[in-house]
């Protein structure tokens, strides 16, 4: 209660870093007379009330549940320093950065818990937990980030039991695991991956993930979405290849295909044949001919391409058994084979 204070700090007055005195009776109460980058320190229970940010703040902690939380400015940062919090209700991403990168702090919303926003302003940076008990397709979205980079992740899964099982996902800004490719795929992103770890007695099959890519910032570069895939990775196994077409070039997602049958973790994926670079740095090499005929020059097409940069020497070898000449320099050369 933000007038009489009903919680575990019984209405006593605290100076925060700032200099600033004000209640201890509630979150509310605290923000009424923080300034930005001031500490807030949370004794452990439940507050039962909506807490809106609008500051860069951090917030201390043992064990806290609050009901609501709501990020709604520009630029602004919820530090997390503790050991568990967690969200009952509602957690309303509209402007801010919750940061939950700290190995320390488990940052949950409860079962039930509602997720509303979710942007490249506004997202939750470090490992999300969410918790449930549904049985059967059960949705869970994840609206997460590392850093700068923001690629919300979707979850969907069958669990055994209603008992509650938590579900938790972390993004990371760099090269997935190394493990052997699956037939069909030529290349796994060089740049993010996500992992998905589990906790709780119930059984989760036929998880099936939503993974999200932009073109624009922390380069995807996906420009054939048909060729996009879905690749998982069980610790101690090979990538698997899941499937799925992306929903367009450049920016979108892509679903899963094929369910995996337990956590670990997800990355793009690019299909043989296909040219999506995700994140490498090397050229793609592509180029078609004309002309077929015995004792006529052969013509070569290149179109050949770069996302990241501009090709400046090409080197050909035509593979003539008969020539030891058989090169060129040349974009688009042109060669007579004896046969």
């Amino acid at each position: 209660d933000p007038v009489n204070g009903n919680d575990a700090w019984n209405g006593q007055q605290a100076t925060f870093i700032s200099g600033s005195t004000g209640p201890k009776r509630s979150i509310a109460g605290a923000l009424s007379v923080v300034i930005a980058n001031d500490n807030i320190f949370l004794a452990d229970g439940v507050y039962n009330e909506t807490v809106r940010i609008g500051m860069t703040l951090n917030f201390q902690f043992g064990t806290a549940q609050i009901r609501s939380l709501q990020m709604n400015a520009t630029g602004i940062s919820l530090n997390l320093i503790g050991t568990r919090l967690q969200i009952s209700d509602t957690l309303q991403l509209d402007n801010g950065r919750i940061d939950a990168s700290s190995p320390m702090v488990t940052f949950t919303l409860l079962d039930g818990c509602k997720v509303v926003g979710g942007s490249k302003s506004s997202y939750v940076d470090g490992r999300l937990f969410r918790q449930n008990t549904d049985t059967s397709a059960a949705l869970l979205f994840y609206p997460i980030g590392n850093k700068s980079d923001y690629r919300p992740f979707t979850l969907q899964l069958d669990q055994s039991s209603s008992a509650v099982t938590a579900y938790s996902v972390r993004l990371f800004g760099v090269t997935p695991p190394a493990a052997s490719l699956p037939a069909g795929i030529r290349n796994i992103s060089d740049i993010h991956y996500w992992e998905l770890r589990k906790s709780g007695p119930a059984v989760a099959s036929n998880l099936r993930a939503v993974l999200s890519y932009d073109t624009d910032q922390t380069d995807d570069e996906v420009f054939e979405r048909s060729r996009l895939r879905v690749a998982f990775l069980k610790p101690g196994y090979g990538w698997r290849n899941c499937g799925g077409v992306g929903t367009a070039n450049r920016v979108g997602s892509i679903t899963a295909g094929i369910t995996a049958d337990s956590v670990g973790f997800f990355c793009l994926a690019n299909s043989t044949g296909g040219f999506n670079t995700l994140g490498s740095r090397k050229p793609i090499a592509r180029f078609g001919i004309r002309g077929r005929c015995a004792g006529n020059p052969v013509q070569m097409l290149d179109s050949s391409f770069s996302h990241t940069g501009t090709i400046t020497r090409y080197r050909w070898d035509f593979g003539d058994p008969s020539s030891t000449a058989d090169s060129s320099q040349l974009q688009n050369p042109g060669w007579i084979y004896s046969g």
